[in-house]
């Protein structure tokens, strides 16, 4: 097994080369003193930033508006939730088998099945309304690419994305049964 070199034995960076990609103000010099960079390196210093105060105030305004975003875009929202659920009980309730990569399977199996894909989408920010989940993650595998399909009471099979759009528009409309296509 070879043996790392000492860390005495490695060479350093001098202060040319390192001012020359961190021009002052906010290069190594003004951080921190040039003896105390070098005679103990295995000390963490603290970084006080020297730059302006309005660069400082609009790199703190920069970031917490990054993350405010991403905790706003945080997940599908309440309604939307419910909404696709209720879709998915449909579905499940329909008597409709569910064909995933070449496999049929029940109602329940596929309602359990986008339920899981509804939640790794809604964890990446990915869906913010039904629609989205119907276009990416309920009409066709991830895996393979291959469109979802939907074979009602002996009818011949359907994609999955206009039945699941079919059966959205009966939702908010207000019908009862699912429709069986």
């Amino acid at each position: 097994m070879a043996r790392l070199p000492a860390l005495e034995s490695l060479p350093t960076i001098s202060q040319e080369v390192v001012t020359r990609f961190l021009p002052p103000p906010c290069g190594p010099s003004t951080l921190l003193p040039r003896t105390t960079m070098h005679t103990t390196p295995r000390r963490l210093p603290t970084l006080a930033l020297p730059c302006p105060p309005s660069l400082r105030t609009a790199c703190l305004a920069a970031t917490l508006w990054a993350l405010a975003g991403y905790s706003v875009a945080g997940s599908l929202p309440a309604a939307a939730k419910a909404e696709v659920n209720t879709l998915l009980t449909r579905l499940q309730t329909s008597g409709c088998d569910f064909n995933r990569n070449g496999s049929w399977y029940s109602g329940a199996e596929a309602k359990a099945h986008l339920l899981k894909k509804l939640d790794y989408l809604d964890g990446k920010n990915a869906v913010q309304t039904t629609e989205q989940f119907i276009e990416l993650g309920a009409s066709s595998s991830s895996a393979s690419g291959k469109a979802y399909q939907v074979r009602c009471a002996g009818a011949a099979a359907v994609e999955a994305g206009p039945w699941l759009k079919g059966e959205l528009k009966a939702v908010r409309s207000g019908t009862a049964a699912p429709a069986a296509k």
